[in-house]
């Protein structure tokens, strides 16, 4: 062979580099990969490492190429029953020792000894089946940016994944429970913070809040860590209070409709990760509200067809009467009172409204028919008792302050 010389006086062989062409011998560093060498002449045979001390590993230099893609984008799930199965490819890899999560600057996180039931070797790939062995929480991301690399230990040079296909690692996050100060199922009160605890949240990217069937609220941004959204462990993400992802939108996001016999709202709340997506359960589904506000004068607060602005008078008999504020589609009742006391009470759901009665689709206006407020608040319209200063109390179901602060307008005169 080209690659074999024996020495003149036939007491040695010499063996070049790369003169053993196959993979089938090679092993690391261990005794159950251990080798001999047996040479043969015209005579007969002898063998070199029959005893242990002589025995030797055969191996060459791993060198790693990529690893294989997981089914989230450049994320690990390592969670057992859903988890990605790991597909290593390179050459050399039968030198492998163990087969290590490094950081992205190749800092040991945890590693698993070759050989290990669920791993299989061969010279060009290593599998791991993860349902039969699986990492742990150690190599799990604590942040979305803490990237890891897998890493061949051996006898020889370390060889890692390309830093092209870093990952993150971690587990499908739970569905969350939820609290916060501005939480008091069934009723959010946005002003206040949400908590969402759960499981898998450290490498959250974003919470969404939706509609009951778990639908997305067309128009309504996602939140996340630059908008309202802060991921304080892999067990809790905190939405802050008048988050400002939202601060635009919160037209959008204000319920007060009920279903389950009224226990539950319609608002629910999605969490995204690399690894899944789940959302809050349904009988965790709540309303959304904040204190609403009127103008800061009767003129600024009311207008419409019947109402005077010269003489802030409202007069049944000239037209409809309209009330402008903010954070109108989290109200649920609509007082209309004299200066002492209450002369009718009305419900509402903005989003399905009594008769007569119109919400504005950004919250910043009720509109009411003369022949509405007839109907539904007879004596704060009485067209037989005299002209009196009156005003309008607006109540959302929940906020962050107890009691929560109902809206109350300036006193205007109500006429006939």
């Amino acid at each position: 062979d080209p690659g074999v010389t024996v020495d003149d006086n036939g007491t040695a062989l010499f063996f070049s580099a790369g003169v053993f062409t196959s993979a089938l011998a090679d092993g690391k560093t261990d005794s159950t990969t251990r080798r001999k060498l047996k040479v043969y002449n015209a005579v007969g045979n002898a063998s070199y490492g029959d005893a242990a001390a002589e025995a030797f590993s055969v191996n060459i230099q791993p060198v790693v190429n990529a690893v294989g893609a997981f089914l989230g984008a450049n994320a690990f799930n390592r969670e057992k029953v859903t988890g990605d199965d790991v597909v290593i490819f390179g050459s050399g890899l039968k030198a492998a020792a163990s087969i290590d999560i490094v950081t992205d600057l190749l800092v040991l996180v945890e590693s698993i000894a070759l050989p290990s039931p669920g791993i299989t070797v061969t010279d060009t790939q290593i599998t791991i089946d993860t349902q039969t062995i699986q990492y742990t929480s150690t190599s799990d991301s604590s942040t979305p940016l803490t990237f890891r690399r897998f890493n061949i230990e051996s006898s020889r040079n370390d060889a890692a994944t390309p830093a092209t296909q870093k990952f993150l690692v971690g587990v499908p996050p739970t569905a969350p429970a939820l609290t916060g100060t501005g939480m008091a199922q069934p009723n959010y009160g946005r002003a206040g913070t949400l908590i969402l605890t759960g499981t898998g949240y450290a490498a959250a990217s974003k919470v969404d809040f939706v509609d009951f069937a778990g639908n997305t609220i067309v128009g309504l941004p996602a939140l996340d860590s630059a908008n309202g959204l802060t991921l304080t462990s892999a067990t809790v993400l905190t939405v802050a209070g008048n988050a400002p992802g939202i601060a635009l939108f919160t037209h959008l996001l204000d319920s007060v409709t009920t279903v389950n016999a009224g226990v539950d709202g319609v608002r629910r709340v999605r969490v995204t990760s690399p690894f899944g997506v789940i959302t809050s359960v349904v009988g965790d589904a709540f309303t959304v509200s904040a204190n609403p506000t009127v103008g800061a004068s009767a003129n600024a607060t009311y207008a419409g067809g019947g109402y005077n602005g010269g003489t802030t008078t409202y007069s049944r008999a000239a037209g409809a009467l309209v009330i402008n504020g903010t954070n109108f589609r989290g109200i649920t009742t609509i007082e209309f009172r004299t200066v002492t006391s209450t002369n009718n009470t009305v419900t509402v759901d903005p989003a399905a409204p009594p008769a007569g009665y119109t919400f504005s689709a950004d919250g910043k206006s009720i509109t009411i028919t003369a022949a509405a407020l007839l109907a539904t608040a007879p004596l704060w319209v009485d067209t037989i008792a005299p002209a009196i200063d009156k005003n309008v109390r607006l109540t959302a179901p929940f906020t962050i302050l107890a009691p929560n602060t109902p809206a109350i307008t300036q006193s205007i005169i109500v006429a006939p």
